[in-house]
């Protein structure tokens, strides 16, 4: 969705870019760990079997939950020795370029930093990316518009440059919320003049930046929570209809080379399905976060929405995923995927078993059903991770964030990998 939960990261990424970047301190020892935490030299394809570390016993809870849901999904499919064998594009967000960072775009390093982020993307085998281009960034009327086209002209020219593929996906702006500084007054539009304008968004992205895919819709549910624009699923698939006609108008001939969709997470099933049914679009886009919700497990529930998308003959993108670190019981008490304590658990480096088995098992889903793109939203987290310790979990979002920012940046610049990054860059290089 992601929404914004690396938007405290990124600002503190730039702030070291332009001078000496401090070793970081050393998590809790695990023996063999490295001492400047979880990062290690990205030469090799071939992943060190690394011993898995303690997990914490505030943990222990999410952890069996999870380890319960991957199983459960794992003895249900068949393992497979290449899980990505059948995607197109392996994919990651490309955090940097967040439309939730605003006026944080604009700043000169940005572009560099991009660039440089793209490369070590490209390095690891990553040929896709998920480019959040927020509303209303682009509106005419919206302060610095031409400027934020500027800055993501620039990144799909470093994209196309790397044979990097883009889908560009276009939700609002979490405003009023910790996750951006960008300030909308939604409150001051009707639904009707909310979809015009996200409508006319669109229209601008696919004339002016000409991505492979755009995702009219993939959250909805973050258009209620954000903006406060209520809809029914009749109202959001004839915006979705609308919009596709307008992009089509616009582009004409050249209307076949940017792929349309719209899609939801997992926890929206019922909205997803009437999209299949009711729009006549290229693709449809998922997302996968949370494991447990509303119609069981979610894997399954992704499978079951890629095979409606395949049965009306359109390609099933999954265009964030991540391993959501809760409780079913967190899930429950806030639906969908946008809880600030539950991202800042993805710092630690324990997790990595679950979030390589997640990963294989969003692969195999991907490559089941032919998917042209999957990605992977803590792309960030390939690169760096730290070991637990009490004084950085005792951290709120924002600070765990800008903790462990300087030695991801460090990473970013010597090209070196996490542990998880080691483990996931071997399995998609067996494609």
């Amino acid at each position: 969705m992601r929404f914004a939960a690396f938007l405290v990261l990124v600002g503190g990424l730039l702030l070291v870019a332009c001078r000496d970047v401090p070793s970081p301190a050393p998590g809790v020892s695990t023996g063999d760990s490295p001492a400047a935490g979880d990062s290690s030299p990205a030469s090799s394809p071939t992943p060190t079997p690394f011993p898995p570390e303690p997990v914490p016993a505030r943990y222990q809870a999410a952890w069996n939950e999870l380890d319960a849901a991957l199983s459960e999904f794992e003895k249900a499919s068949p393992a497979s020795s290449a899980p990505a064998a059948g995607v197109g594009a392996p994919a990651a967000s490309l955090i940097i370029a967040d439309g939730n960072r605003g006026t944080a775009l604009l700043a000169p390093a940005t572009l560099d930093a991009t660039r440089l982020y793209l490369d070590r993307l490209r390095e690891f085998g990553i040929t896709g990316i998920e480019l959040q281009v927020s509303f209303p960034l682009l509106q005419p009327d919206f302060p610095n518009h031409d400027r934020y086209l500027a800055y993501y002209r620039g990144v799909m020219g470093f994209a196309r440059e790397r044979g990097i593929e883009v889908l560009v996906e276009t939700g609002p702006i979490f405003t009023n919320s910790q996750f951006t500084d960008v300030a909308v007054d939604f409150g001051k539009m009707t639904p009707a003049q909310y979809f015009a304008g996200r409508k006319q968004q669109i229209v601008t992205i696919a004339t002016e930046l000409r991505p492979d895919y755009i995702a009219i819709g993939t959250e909805p549910n973050n258009e209620t929570a954000f903006a406060g624009i209520r809809f029914t699923n009749a109202e959001y698939v004839a915006f979705v209809n609308a919009t596709v006609a307008a992009v089509q108008m616009a582009l004409g001939p050249a209307s076949d080379q940017v792929k349309l969709g719209v899609g939801t997470g997992t926890w929206e099933f019922d909205l997803f399905r009437d999209m299949v049914e009711g729009t006549s679009v290229d693709f449809h886009d998922i997302h996968i976060y949370p494991l447990t919700g509303k119609g069981g497990n979610q894997l399954q529930v992704a499978r079951s929405m890629a095979r409606l998308a395949a049965g009306r003959g359109r390609a099933a993108i999954i265009g964030e995923s991540w391993l959501y670190k809760a409780t079913a019981a967190e899930v429950r008490s806030n639906p969908g995927a946008a809880t600030a304590e539950i991202f800042r658990r993805d710092a630690f480096s324990f997790w990595r078993p679950l979030e390589v088995r997640l990963i294989r098992a969003v692969l195999s889903i991907g490559s089941e059903f032919r998917s042209p793109l999957v990605s992977m939203w803590g792309g960030r987290f390939l690169f760096y991770q730290t070991e637990w310790s009490e004084d950085v979990d005792r951290l709120g979002y924002a600070e765990t964030m800008a903790e462990i920012g300087p030695a991801t940046y460090q990473a970013w610049v010597a090209g070196t990998l996490s542990r998880l990054g080691e483990e996931v860059k071997a399995m998609i290089a067996q494609r």
